[in-house]
């Protein structure tokens, strides 16, 4: 909801925690490596931050059991998105494909979680160049949007990738 309401502010609350749990025992299970989720002594996680041109993120995670070495991206979700919707949501895999660039790997693993009975599903993607040039455009875009604004002092004109942002926009 815009504004966010009290039921809302509950439901990522319960997927922010569920989120952190889920990657505190991937850590300690091996799946994910330590040297990009680290687990620390608080009980929070601290997540590496990687790079790719002007735009910094911060992974969930990056696993050595798997072939590639994959980002690895954990992404929790009502039940219904588990087993309505067959596919991850474009911008899932868009963000993961850049973490992919920062981190100079080719492999994402998505893993989408359902808050409520734990249903799961994940998919494995791979960075091509429909992606590559897909997020280098975006980025061009968001760096002339920056220029604009850093000459002039004046938000310039807002287009989002998804439309989903577009209501959830404050301008």
């Amino acid at each position: 909801t815009h504004p966010p309401d009290e039921r809302s502010v509950r439901k990522m609350w319960v997927g922010a925690t569920q989120h952190t749990a889920m990657q505190i025992a991937l850590v300690r299970e091996g799946f994910l490596d330590p040297e990009w989720t680290k687990v620390l002594p608080d009980g929070s996680v601290e997540e590496r931050s990687v790079s790719y041109r002007s735009v910094t993120g911060r992974p969930d995670g990056r696993t050595q059991r798997l072939e590639g070495f994959p980002i690895v991206e954990l992404k929790t979700a009502d039940d219904d998105a588990i087993t309505r919707y067959p596919d991850m949501p474009e911008h899932y895999i868009f963000q993961g494909m850049l973490y992919c660039l920062a981190a100079e790997t080719e492999r994402l693993l998505v893993a989408q979680i359902g808050v409520r009975q734990g249903l799961m599903k994940h998919r494995d993607y791979f960075l091509s160049d429909i992606w590559k040039k897909a997020i280098d455009q975006h980025i061009a875009a968001l760096d002339a949007a920056w220029s604009a604004y850093k000459s002039s002092g004046v938000l310039p004109k807002h287009t989002h990738r998804f439309k989903w942002e577009d209501r959830n926009c404050p301008f």
